[in-house]
This record gives C-alpha cells, structure tokens and sequence, in this order.
C-alpha cells in the first residue's frame, strides 16, 4: 500500500516514476512529497556479449557495480554475458569495449509504458530471488542457483518494495523467491500478493535450508513445480 500511495503522491506531483525504477525515496517523511531529483532511477536495461575468453567474471561484476544494479555475469563458451540495469549505458559500453569486441548489444528504456509488457525480452524462464545475509553467503548462493539477491537475513528484511524492483526486472519471466529467516514471511507473502502466479514462495528459515533449497532447483521446470520441489527438499 506504502508503494501505491508513494506512486500516486508522484502523479500528482508531475513526476512519474516507473515501477521498474528504484524505490530509494523510502517512506520516513510522510509529510512532504519526496524530490524526485533525488531518486535513483536506472531505467536502461543493457545487454552485450564480451567476447574474451581470459576475462574474471567477478572481476567485471565488481567493475559494473557503481554503473548500475541487476547485474548478472555469466561465461557463454569464449565469451562473456553481461547484463545490468543502469542510468549511462554509454559508459558501461565504454567499460565494456576495453574488455574486447562486442556483440549482441541490446539496450531497453524500462522507463517505457510499453516495456513491462514486453514479457519475450526475459532473459531466462524461471529464477531464484534469494535473501542472502551478507556478500559472501551471496556468492554461495549464486554458485548454487540463484540469480538475483536481496540483501537480509535473521530480523534484517528487504523491504516489500526492494522485493516488487527486484521482481520488476527482466531477468526472468517468474521468480521461486526464497527466504532465509522466519521473520522475512511476511514481506514475502505480501510480494506474493501483488505478483500472483509470477513469483512462487520458499520459505527456508536458516542459510543452510536455502542451500538444500537451491539443490533441488531447475530452471527447466516451470516456476510452480520448481518451488514445490524445493519445499519437498526442505522436507
């Protein structure tokens, strides 16, 4: 409701904001309309391959993290995937190019009424959304499945708001959103709510469940029996 009311606020002001961008106004002054100046907008979604087969993968996603968020890095045979939501494209391809030739570069304004709706630009068909409790359980959990990360875990939660940016990527079409504390199933439930069908729940209560989770994780099954065999795995 929090979200809602803050994109109404935004409408009313003159100033629209789409639910792709960053909810990074907060909710702490209620009293004033916030300054969109202000907000963190990334609104291009870009793609390319590097083609580079000696290039570090967590060497080219630690460059890419003051450019932008989402970011995802992946080997494809010789050369390098790389994806990113971000404000300047031309200076992530500027980053990139020195890296090796290009190809496959494709760049989206998710700022666009349209954009959401485009659903066949989804990178891939299902993927897990994953609470992780500091960078290096992170790291674990994407070595085992996960793609996209929340930072949380014990009493810390992502707020409703980070969980809709980070579904409202186009990452993939459906998420298996997976927690890590009993504490965080309320922000979950409530994510479930505005997503339907699109986003499915794991409700693991400790790192190490998330770990057996994510073994029984497939992206070649649709979202749904994904995350039914990720409960079973949890027992």
């Amino acid at each position: 409701m929090l979200v809602f009311l803050q994109g109404c606020l935004k409408g009313l002001d003159g100033n629209f904001v789409s639910p792709t961008l960053s909810f990074s106004t907060g909710f702490k002054n209620q009293t004033n309309l916030p300054d969109p100046r202000l907000d963190l907008v990334r609104p291009y979604c870009i793609s390319l391959l590097v083609e580079n087969p000696q290039l570090s993968l967590a060497e080219a996603e630690q460059q890419f993290q003051d450019y932008g968020d989402f970011i995802v890095v992946e080997r494809r045979e010789t050369a390098v995937f790389i994806h990113l939501h971000t404000d300047h494209p031309g200076n992530v391809l500027e980053q990139a190019v020195g890296w090796g030739s290009l190809r496959d570069v494709h760049i989206n304004t998710m700022a666009e009424p349209h954009a959401m709706a485009v659903v066949h630009t989804a990178l891939m068909p299902v993927a897990v959304l994953a609470i992780a409790e500091d960078k290096a359980w992170g790291q674990r959990l994407q070595e085992l499945g996960a793609t996209v990360l929340l930072e949380g875990g014990g009493a810390a939660c992502p707020s409703v708001g980070e969980v809709v940016n980070a579904a409202h990527s186009d990452i993939a079409r459906s998420y298996v959103l997976l927690s890590n504390s009993p504490s965080q199933r309320l922000v979950m439930r409530q994510a479930k709510r505005i997503f339907g069908g699109r986003i499915e729940l794991v409700l693991a209560e400790s790192s190490e469940a998330q770990a057996r989770a994510l073994e029984a994780f497939s992206a070649d099954f649709p979202v749904r029996e994904s995350a039914e065999k990720m409960r079973v795995r949890l027992g």
